[in-house]
């Protein structure tokens, strides 16, 4: 019997909640959902707040088990604080399920070299998602720049410092530490030479802070008194 109803199969993709997340808007910096100080985090939880996939983001972030930057509105470390208080049976102990992981490319350099392509300018440009995630971090382009070019993750937020705004050269990135390393400290003013042992000066400086005055400045301090008067009975 034919059951042939006329209707159109739906062959559209199906939208990924991320499209319609706001931190991979244009002009959205996502450096700023993984920087360390307070008002940062606050840009990005205020930002998180407005967003329409804020939940899914959460729910994404709590399966792949991230726990750096913010998501959903939450910290890595408030993520993780649930995470442990969802894990803590009543009973018996019981071992975590280890969740199902997506294939991933062998190291952070191959991942970064795969989404990346020189320019003929000399610069470096980004042609993958602006986040990816590796090994249980979540990276955005220059913070995987900077990973892989230091061996280290970046302290607070990445910046640029050439005016290609989505290179990702390396060389051209800086995070918070290298920036605070950059600022010298200002010279300490000199200290104050002290007058030496057998001036006047040096005379009143121990009068003055109450110290024993040696024979050498209260002979100096004579001198001065006398080659003082002396002069006061010429001019008059």
């Amino acid at each position: 019997m034919n059951h042939y109803t006329g209707s159109v199969p739906d062959t559209a993709r199906r939208t990924n909640w991320r499209d319609e997340a706001r931190c991979g808007a244009p002009g959205t910096d996502p450096d700023v959902f993984f920087a360390t100080d307070d008002d940062s985090i606050e840009d990005a939880k205020a930002e998180c707040r407005m967003c329409p996939v804020a939940d899914a983001c959460l729910e994404y972030a709590f399966a792949a088990r991230i726990y750096d930057g913010v998501f959903g509105g939450l910290t890595g470390r408030q993520r993780r604080r649930l995470t442990r208080r969802a894990n803590e049976p009543a009973d018996v102990a019981e071992e975590p399920e280890e969740p199902a992981e997506p294939p991933r490319l062998e190291t952070l350099h191959d991942a970064f070299a795969a989404r990346t392509k020189q320019r003929d300018d000399g610069h470096l440009a980004w042609t993958g998602k602006q986040q990816f995630s590796h090994r249980g971090k979540v990276y955005t382009a220059r913070r995987a720049a900077f990973a892989v070019s230091r061996d280290r993750d970046p302290v607070g937020q990445v910046m640029t410092s050439c005016e290609v705004a989505d290179c990702v050269l390396p060389a051209h990135l800086t995070d918070a530490q290298e920036r605070a390393a950059l600022v010298k400290p200002l010279p300490r003013p000199q200290e104050r030479r002290l007058a030496e042992c057998g001036t006047r000066s040096a005379y009143q400086r121990h009068v003055k802070r109450g110290e024993p005055v040696d024979e050498a400045c209260r002979a100096a301090n004579r001198r001065a008194w006398a080659d003082y008067r002396r002069r006061k009975g010429a001019a008059a």
